[in-house]
């Protein structure tokens, strides 16, 4: 009898370890597959990015590029219009002064209005950098919250996304950057007239004793 119960035992012991190695098999498989399921979960979520992110940044690239050309040009046309006016203005009065009695004080006034029309000019650089650094940043912050979009499993609604406070972070950035971008735009483009109307200015006060 008790050589019997030791076979039992031993038997028993052997199914326990036979039964232990299967579920530690099955536990082994379960991860497997889990780690397969995330591993295509984030090849999905890569595929969606490269999807939705390039045209965004072809875009956004495009965008700065022309936004950069544009300001540049208009900058440069200012310090060249008041600033060459500026340094032609003493030859010019001497020219003035063969010809008519040009008054100083309409030189005077002139040499004022070229000096405002290219402080207004470096005004109208700063802001309209400012205003470049705004939108970078405000595109930033679109990229981080399609981002945490893309990554949400599928089905997620936008309810769902507005619970996740990186998602509305990211979204309030946005808008945040956005208007204050708007903002120094229009700063920087009521300044960079108010440069163009200085040079009128000085060119009318220089010219005023033809009329």
């Amino acid at each position: 009898m008790p050589d019997e119960e030791a076979t039992d035992w031993r038997k028993a012991l052997e199914l326990s370890k036979h039964e232990i190695e299967r579920v530690r098999l099955e536990i082994d498989r379960a991860n497997i597959d889990k780690q397969r399921a995330e591993t295509d979960r984030q090849r999905t979520f890569l595929e969606r990015w490269n999807a939705d992110m390039s045209p965004q940044h072809s875009y956004i690239v495009e965008h700065d590029r022309s936004s950069m050309a544009l300001a540049l040009n208009a900058i440069k046309s200012m310090y060249i219009l008041n600033g060459g006016a500026l340094i032609a203005l003493p030859a010019f009065y001497g020219f003035l002064e063969r010809v008519l009695p040009t008054t100083r004080e309409a030189i005077s006034e002139s040499a004022v209005a070229f000096t405002t029309g290219l402080v207004l000019a470096a005004l109208t650089s700063l802001l309209a950098y400012i205003a470049q650094t705004q939108y970078g940043k405000a595109a930033s912050e679109g990229l981080n919250w399609r981002a945490i979009k893309l990554n949400a499993p599928l089905g997620t609604t936008d309810q769902q996304l507005m619970a996740n406070p990186n998602y509305t972070a990211s979204l309030g950035a946005q808008r945040h950057a956005r208007d204050h971008a708007e903002v120094y735009r229009w700063a920087a483009l009521a300044v960079g007239i108010l440069s163009l109307l200085a040079f009128i200015v000085g060119a009318v006060a220089v010219l005023r004793p033809w009329a």
